[in-house]
């Protein structure tokens, strides 16, 4: 019985109605015509258009910035990219991060399930026989999600490289120790945040604890967040952006706190993006 209870717990979850709903956006679009939208985000405001295979983003009036859409066809940029919310265009615009279509995707990566990925030098590559709709959109703002963790940061490259270093696995086949610099040079400053936060390691520590004693009957899709600090990250950056997520459920209700640093860290780079 308690079993049933808890999977009709689950699956009529609303982050909504759960304790994380102020941190949930309040989202109002207006169309202007088939290629254009005007979007309400909470207090910010943008103004979105496709022309020529290139979608241009403002936002609160200021300068518009661009994304290339030139490898995905008519259907695609008004199916999915134009469904897609309007802070999240503008997040992975603001980072010049190239977005693709790439056949190769499920050649080199983990099995054919990959629908989705980020790669610093590349930037976002996407199936393109991928199932288009709803779940096309949850795997690019996913995709989004990595992009806002990385910052262009020596400091920050410096901290994560060093746990990397530490990795057994990362200096597997290598004939020799390498240096912090060497490694900088192979791997640039481009680098995530959220491994290397003290904050969030704190907090996702600490309520990972208490998940762990009393965990919910969930499949693995419903605790993907809890693979790796950078899946948390773009699964928060997902529920964060959209209202919803794979691991909603599990975020929601038990890691409240490591969502709010989140929040905090996306504004945090946004910011810094905006000012470079």
């Amino acid at each position: 019985y308690n079993g049933y209870q808890e999977f009709k717990a689950i699956i009529d979850f609303d982050p909504y109605k759960s304790q994380i709903a102020d941190m949930l956006p309040k989202i109002e679009r207006v169309s202007n015509g088939e290629n254009a939208f005007s979007e309400k985000i909470n207090n910010d405001n943008f103004e979105v258009k496709l022309e020529e295979n290139k979608l241009y983003i403002a936002k609160n009036k200021g300068k518009q910035v661009l994304l290339d859409l030139s490898t995905f066809p008519e259907s695609y940029q008004k199916n999915v990219i134009m469904q897609i919310n309007s802070a999240v265009l503008y997040d992975v615009a603001i980072s010049n991060t190239p977005i693709k279509l790439d056949d190769s995707i499920n050649d080199n990566h983990f099995g054919s399930t990959t629908t989705g990925l980020y790669d610093t030098k590349e930037g976002i590559k996407l199936d393109p026989n991928a199932t288009i709709g709803q779940r096309a959109m949850k795997t690019i703002v996913h995709e989004c999600g990595h992009v806002c963790d990385h910052i262009d940061d020596k400091d920050n490259a410096i901290k994560f490289l060093k746990e990397q270093m530490k990795d057994p696995v990362f200096m597997n086949g290598r004939d020799r120790p390498i240096t912090i610099q060497e490694m900088l040079d192979e791997s640039g400053t481009l680098q995530p945040v959220s491994p290397v936060d003290e904050k969030l390691n704190e907090v996702f520590k600490k309520e990972l604890e208490s998940f762990n004693k009393n965990p919910p009957n969930v499949n693995q899709n419903a605790e993907y967040a809890l693979t790796s600090k950078m899946e948390f990250f773009a699964e928060s950056y997902t529920l964060l952006n959209t209202g919803s997520c794979k691991s909603e459920y599990v975020i929601a209700n038990y890691f409240p706190e490591t969502l709010k640093r989140v929040k905090e860290l996306i504004e945090q780079n946004r910011a810094q993006r905006e000012n470079n």
